[in-house]
């Protein structure tokens, strides 16, 4: 029987339209996402940085499925705070500028997504695997300076993995260091230690702009969780403390109050009037430990005793930090990531730079304004160590539209404004 036989027949056609891929649904953005989108960074929480609010914008929207067209124009809308970078840049350069830069946030946020979705189907299985995780590293021993620092720094990880809500992410070093509030090279040591117990696993090093792949583990030499641990008597102060950890806190650093000091503290947080005893056992520290770190908390009023128990004293934290100098140690050490950053960027956009003119055989270049570049490996060394960062981008997309060994004397620009 034919085709159209069999169509006339039973009434179906022959052909068959293929089925369309049904569009995700456009989900409406989070508060956090919502508030930066229409008042910017009141809180400077980005510390003034107006990249990096764009490009939380732009990630935020990206996984609520919305289409790069719609974020786009949310953030050209001139009531949204968070857009001002993107309008200023069309005010000046245009729209083929303004896209160019949007396309690079986006394509960004795109890998991000791909690499960490932000929902999965083992989100809530490795939230409840981490929630365990916690509990086993509290009760588990961290003998000294070195076990102090090591249980900031995989607490750290374990506030990444917890946001993330996989076991496998990815990390850099001075993303880790900022959060455990110590320095990046103490992470590095504190590392190798966590990787040789077993706590953690290095999947891919860090190379270029691309952060460290790490996979959160439990040792095979841990023992069980008993039952009661899971199911602790909840206090009044848990629902604020769970998940919190005031290691990073300028007070807990190292030439102040110290992690262990800090860790005891936390324990006083999370459980409430609490006895030598209890906080012994949920620490892992001796008891003769547990009262020497509560003597200086009692000293600087951040615990005061109730009979035989501690609890949270009336002392804020930046106050005691101010009275030990280490006030804005945290901010100081986020800023000095930054700078490195920029560095580190600069620096392999020069390198990038140099290996491109090599490959068009070194020519030579007429910039506006006034900027001349001739001939030659030496030339070139000393003009992009000398150039202005902000120009170096430009003539990157100047050199890229050049063809590749292309003689010198052929390859004078005669049309590019790269220095915009």
């Amino acid at each position: 029987m034919s085709a159209s036989a069999f169509s006339r027949g039973t009434g179906f056609t022959a052909t068959h339209k293929p089925v369309e891929r049904r569009r995700p649904k456009e989900l409406r953005l989070s508060q956090r996402i919502a508030r930066l989108l229409r008042y910017g960074d009141p809180r400077g929480r980005y510390h003034g940085d107006r990249s990096r609010v764009l490009e939380a914008i732009v990630l935020g929207a990206v996984n609520r499925n919305w289409p790069p067209d719609r974020i786009y124009r949310a953030l050209l809308d001139p009531r949204s705070q968070g857009g001002v970078k993107l309008r200023e840049k069309l005010e000046q350069e245009g729209e083929r500028e303004a896209r160019r830069y949007f396309d690079v946030l986006y394509q960004k946020a795109l890998e991000k997504w791909r690499e960490c979705p932000p929902t999965h189907k083992t989100a809530k299985r490795t939230r409840r695997f981490i929630r365990r995780l916690r509990a086993l590293i509290e009760r588990s021993a961290w003998p000294g300076t070195s076990g102090a620092t090591a249980y900031s720094v995989l607490l750290a990880h374990v506030e990444i993995a917890k946001a993330v809500g996989s076991r496998i992410y990815t990390a850099s070093v001075r993303q880790v260091a900022e959060r455990a509030g110590v320095h990046h090279r103490t992470v590095m040591r504190a590392h190798r230690r966590l990787c040789e117990a077993g706590w953690l696993r290095c999947g891919q090093p860090g190379e270029g702009r691309k952060a460290t792949r790490w996979t959160l583990h439990r040792p095979e030499g841990a023992s069980r969780l008993r039952r009661a641990l899971m199911k602790q008597k909840k206090r009044s102060q848990d629902g604020a403390a769970a998940g919190y950890s005031t290691l990073d806190a300028d007070a807990f650093r190292w030439g102040a109050l110290g992690k262990s000091t800090g860790r005891v503290f936390q324990a006083v947080e999370r459980l409430g009037p609490a006895s030598i005893r209890v906080l012994s056992r949920t620490t892992s520290l001796k008891p003769r430990q547990v009262r020497y770190h509560l003597r200086k908390l009692v000293i600087r009023k951040l615990v005061r005793p109730r009979g035989r128990r501690f609890e949270r004293g009336d002392a804020d934290l930046a106050q005691v930090a101010a009275l030990l100098r280490t006030l804005g140690a945290g901010a100081v050490q986020h800023a000095r990531n930054e700078q490195e950053r920029r560095a580190y960027r600069l620096h392999r956009l020069r390198l990038h730079m140099l290996a491109l003119a090599r490959e068009r055989r070194w020519p030579a270049l007429e910039l506006e304004p006034k900027v001349s570049v001739v001939g030659g490996e030496r030339a070139w060394r000393q003009f992009v160590l000398g150039i202005d960062a902000r120009r170096l981008s430009g003539i990157r997309r100047l050199l890229l539209g050049l063809p590749a060994g292309k003689a010198a004397h052929d390859a004078t620009d005669a049309a590019g404004r790269p220095g915009r």
